[in-house]
């Protein structure tokens, strides 16, 4: 098999014109400027941010900001402090970080946090010591969690992330939960999947757990209500082996503790209880490069180039043309996103955070205990709330980058048979219409470079050379490979310009022996610009691959000649349209336990079936419901995790009316619950908001 790369078609033009997305133009939910640092906080549609996470406040004179204050007594704990997470000593899975703490200049911001303290000082309510931090740079949320009490029977902690289903919409942000990236109107329709993230269980009292997650920007995220729910666990058996085809073990839990933990922090997809592809955020990047290099040594130049570039200041300050080696160095990955560190006077170490092309997955985790629950809202969304402790900190969309549609790639075939009886098979490829994407302006980064590749997917390796390059395997389900082969990268703003070609020789007379076609994708690489960098601040690289679809066509029509450059971002009459489509609006309905699929945006039911007065309620609230078809008729109520508190109805037999009843709430904690109502002909769905 051959790639070509024939000249470039079309009639030359004048460069494209769409207008650049800057940083504070105006999308469907632009920022509102919120940033957490206690020493220059802003929030404008809020309280600011008052309580420092990088220095603590538990006699900070005498333990030089090491601790923080503890609500005393916290259940369990027996002590009034406990050291920030990056800090504790005796604990290994604090070892990452080096005594690094994630400050403000770094990108961090501060979602929520419960130490039993309210912002004004006062004692509140502790659940659990918690922490959430999230880095607009890089996407990552970070969560610490710590265990007050001893459980002495736990081997591993399991940290989950989905969305919480007190409100009636997901959305888009967690869409990194799979290997390929997917576009924005593509969003999983009708799931509630999880992220599920095991520590090492540390038996000794108030020790922190970490887990980080990679985020996704929805930029229709404030147009909706959607709400984030993190749970944690205490496991006693966790046999999980994380296996990515390419660079081998990723994480084994298997034998209760092992080597894999010290190189990262995994994350596995779960989804209906099975476990999927999941990624790490890697320590730091040596660990990441030699963990790589162990499995690729063809990869060993390219990776030691982007090791020692990475621990720079001037990280892709000179644009990816200066780092030619960058393309090598992630080929094995599916997902990449690293810097934007302040390097100042010191060498920076990268945690960068990764999914690998292909995984494997295998085991079981058995939960023996639900420790702790963390509700909040999913920073950006706007609607008013009734709990206020529940609205984040940094209430902006989270995630740098958004492909809003998948892209299409027109392809020709053209089958030849040769003298010799063997046949010639060319497949020509053309992205026809600009990627659609969008920059979260919150991140406050802007684009310098944007290249792209084409990745086609086949059942062969080709040792030898050619203009193409071989990405890496992907594994099938009977343990045999096919391949991965991408061309060269493009600035995206130009790639129609190009048609690119495969050729196959097949064997005579037998289809078999030829290049099989399995698949084609797109890989993006961008680099990305702090707009207020310091001089020492790092760019940061952003990598990703994406399905594709294909139209076949017979010919290529002729297009303008494009100018290479920095591709514009999609203006915002495009963000509405699919913010506002049919497509998106299915797909961020929330199913959950318990309760159907919800009403789409927009949209309203094609008759009343049930209602709730007075509503919010105390006491009682009195349901009135109608049968349009005789059946059976099942009301329930359930609370905000999806259990039924209260069987209303369930009969076999109802004949078709409006009838009406009383439901006692007593017993209840204040809070949203629903009613959900099952007949022959309809199910729906009436939120009832309890108040004491």
């Amino acid at each position: 098999m051959r790639f070509f790369y024939p000249l470039g078609v079309g009639l030359l033009a004048a460069s494209l014109s769409f207008p650049q997305l800057a940083s504070g133009q105006m999308v469907p939910c632009p920022p509102i400027g919120v940033r957490t640092d206690p020493a220059n906080p802003n929030n404008p549609a809020g309280q600011p941010n008052t309580f420092n996470w990088y220095y603590g406040n538990y006699q900070s004179s005498l333990y030089n900001g090491g601790r923080y204050a503890l609500n005393s007594p916290f259940p369990g704990v027996g002590q009034d402090y406990v050291e920030l997470p990056w800090l504790q000593p005796t604990n290994s899975n604090m070892d990452r970080f080096s005594g690094k703490i994630d400050k403000p200049g770094d990108g961090w911001e501060l979602i929520r946090r419960d130490l039993g303290y309210d912002d004004a000082g006062n004692p509140a309510k502790t659940t659990n010591p918690t922490l959430i931090l999230y880095n607009r740079y890089t996407s990552v949320l970070r969560v610490f969690t710590a265990v007050g009490d001893l459980q002495n029977s736990y081997q591993f902690a399991e940290i989950k992330l989905r969305f919480g289903t007190a409100a009636t919409f997901k959305a888009a942000t967690l869409n990194r939960q799979t290997a390929l990236g997917i576009a924005l109107e593509d969003t999983e329709p009708a799931i509630n999947p999880q992220f599920v993230a095991v520590a090492r269980y540390i038996n000794s009292r108030s020790k922190w757990f970490v887990a980080d997650f990679p985020m996704e920007y929805d930029p229709c995220v404030c147009q909706f209500d959607s709400r984030l729910h993190i749970e944690v666990n205490l496991i006693s058996q966790a046999d999980v082996q994380l296996v990515g085809k390419t660079t081998g073990t990723l994480v084994s839990t298997s034998t209760g503790a092992g080597s894999d933990f010290d190189k990262g922090i995994p994350f596995i997809r779960k989804l209906n209880g099975v476990l999927s592809a999941g990624g790490k955020s890697y320590d730091n990047i040596d660990k990441f490069t030699s963990k790589l290099k162990s499995q690729n040594p063809d990869k060993a130049g390219a990776l030691d180039s982007f090791n020692s570039a990475s621990k720079s200041g001037d990280f892709l300050k000179a644009g990816l043309s200066a780092l030619p080696f960058i393309g090598a160095a992630v080929s094995m990955l599916d997902y990449f996103m690293g810097g934007g560190q302040d390097a100042g006077p010191t060498q920076v170490e990268l945690q960068p955070m990764t999914i690998e092309m292909t995984t494997t997955t295998t085991g079981t985790i058995t939960t023996n205990n639900l420790y702790a629950t963390v509700p909040f809202h999913n920073p950006g969304n706007r609607l008013s709330v009734s709990i206020p402790e529940n609205v984040p900190y940094y209430n902006e969309a989270m995630g740098v980058f958004s492909l809003l549609k998948k892209p299409v790639i027109q392809t020709r075939t053209t089958t030849t048979t040769n003298p010799d009886r063997s046949r010639t098979t060319v497949r020509a490829y053309r992205l026809a219409e600009d990627l659609q994407y969008v920059i979260n302006p919150a991140s406050g980064l802007t684009v310098q470079d944007f290249q792209v590749a084409l990745m086609v997917e086949g059942n062969e390796v080709e040792p030898f050379g050619g203009d193409y390059t071989l990405e890496g395997q992907v594994t099938k389900p009977d343990g045999t490979f096919d391949y991965l082969y991408r061309t060269n990268y493009i600035d995206a703003a130009c790639i129609k310009n190009t048609i690119f070609q495969t050729e196959a020789l097949g064997g005579t007379g037998d289809p078999s022996q030829e290049f099989m076609y399995k698949g084609a994708y797109l890989k993006v690489i961008l680099n990305l610009r702090p707009t207020a960098a310091t001089p020492t601040q790092q760019n940061v690289l952003f990598v990703a691959r994406y399905p594709i679809t294909l139209s076949a066509v017979s010919s290529f029509s002729s297009l303008p000649f494009a100018a290479c450059g920095v591709l514009p971002q999609a203006t915002n009459a495009t963000i509405n349209a699919v913010c506002q489509g049919t497509k998106y609006k299915q797909a961020i309905a929330l199913a959950r336990p318990g309760r159907p699929s919800s009403t789409a945006i927009g949209s309203t039911p094609t008759q009343v079936a049930l209602q709730a007065y007075p509503n919010p309620a105390a006491g009682s609230v009195r349901l009135k419901y109608h049968v349009a078809q005789a059946g059976r008729v099942r009301l329930t109520l359930t609370d905000a995790l999806g259990r039924v508190v209260q069987t209303v109805v369930d009969r076999e037999r109802v004949s078709v009316g409006t009838f009406e009843t009383t439901v006692s709430l007593a017993g209840l904690r204040a809070g949203v619950y629903f009613c959900t109502l099952h007949t022959a002909s309809q199910n729906q769905v009436e939120r009832i908001t309890v108040t004491e």
